[in-house]
């Protein structure tokens, strides 16, 4: 399930995490065997931006074929993390967008690491 976080919090929370982990002695990790994380970062810069925002979307393909993607609104500048995604090959994609505005790269071919996380940023630039 995804779940939407500010930007600026991204390099705290990893620091806690990792502090409360190193901590308690703690080899817990961030998912699943088999599972990884990964964090869209949107950007949205020009005069005329989308008013009515994105939908990111994350398929796997690992394993024997596709699975049900992850979907979820994303606002002009919004930073999302999909989490208990399979590990192995999948795809990112940003849709929703504007005619007048620009997405390079997109969709995205990533590789999700087991029991890590995988970032992806997306530049929409409009005019």
């Amino acid at each position: 399930m995804p779940e939407k976080r500010p930007i600026i919090s991204t390099g705290y929370a990893a620091c806690v995490l990792a502090l409360l982990g190193a901590a308690c002695g703690s080899s817990t990790s961030i998912d699943q065997q088999g599972q990884g994380r990964v964090e869209v970062v949107v950007a949205t810069t020009g005069s005329s931006v989308d008013p009515n925002g994105y939908t990111v979307r994350v398929q796997s393909t690992a394993g024997t074929g596709t699975s049900t993607p992850q979907e979820f609104d994303a606002n002009l500048n919004d930073d999302i993390v999909f989490t208990q995604v399979p590990a192995g090959p999948a795809t990112v994609t940003l849709t929703d967008v504007s005619a007048n505005c620009t997405v390079p790269d997109n969709p995205r071919e990533i590789t999700v690491p087991n029991q890590d996380i995988v970032n992806v940023r997306f530049d929409v630039s409009c005019s």
